[in-house]
């Protein structure tokens, strides 16, 4: 009702998304919880190529996840994880990666890098080299 929302546009296609609402922000801490105990539960003795396919796959799954939470307040009678899991068959690691930064943005989980830049006096030739 009140989330603000923006088109996502990804290989042609668009599609509206949502910011969390508060509670969802909520779960999102704890999925990710849940998810870093999975990642501590990986095999140590796994081959690089094993690890790589594990941890790639929690990405895709916690970006799903958000995607899906997002995707819900357009059609709140869909069940969040059948469509978490239409997302993981359907959309691409680039739109999975895309949407999943889209949705943190509008919901302002995301660090504002330029409003950190601001806060440090840009460098100037002569403090570059030593000179006040």
């Amino acid at each position: 009702m009140f989330l603000k929302n923006e088109p996502f546009e990804q290989n042609g296609q668009s599609i509206t998304l949502y910011e969390l609402s508060a509670l969802q922000r909520i779960e999102y801490l704890e999925y990710l919880a849940a998810q870093a105990r999975q990642f501590q539960s990986a095999p140590d003795d796994a081959d690089e190529m094993a690890r790589l396919a594990f941890f790639s796959r929690r990405q895709a799954d916690v970006n799903a996840w958000l995607i899906s939470r997002s995707l819900w307040h357009a059609d709140t009678t869909r069940n969040v994880d059948e469509v978490q899991a239409e997302i993981l068959r359907f959309w691409s690691l680039d739109a999975l990666s895309g949407g999943a930064a889209k949705v943190t943005e509008l919901s302002g989980m995301k660090p504002d890098i330029q409003a950190d830049d601001e806060k440090h006096e840009p460098l100037s030739p002569e403090k570059l080299s030593g000179q006040n």
